[in-house]
């Protein structure tokens, strides 16, 4: 954590709960895991470089007519919420 996210949260701290939390990256590509929601409702996850190339990536992989990514909730996934959203999954699964 830098000297700048260290003061930031010395000074706030107080008044909010602040988190600081790596992103998850693919060993190798450096790529991040990027969560998205679907028009119709439901979710996935897709990997890219930046927003760009992980919005290019999840139209190319989700085609069907159920599976429209709203490109708007794409979002960085944390080791945290990327759990969180397996966890949904799976209790969907039951």
């Amino acid at each position: 954590m830098t000297n700048e996210i260290k003061e930031f949260v010395k000074q706030h701290e107080a008044d909010y709960k602040i988190t600081v939390e790596k992103y998850v990256r693919k060993h190798g590509t450096g790529e991040y895991l990027w969560l998205l929601n679907f028009k119709g409702g439901g979710f996935n996850d897709i990997w890219g470089h930046t927003l760009e190339d992980a919005i290019k990536n999840a139209r190319e992989k989700f085609t069907s007519e159920h599976t429209q990514v709203d490109e708007s909730s794409l979002r960085k996934a944390t080791e945290r919420t990327s759990r969180e959203q397996d966890r949904m999954g799976w209790m969907m699964m039951m």
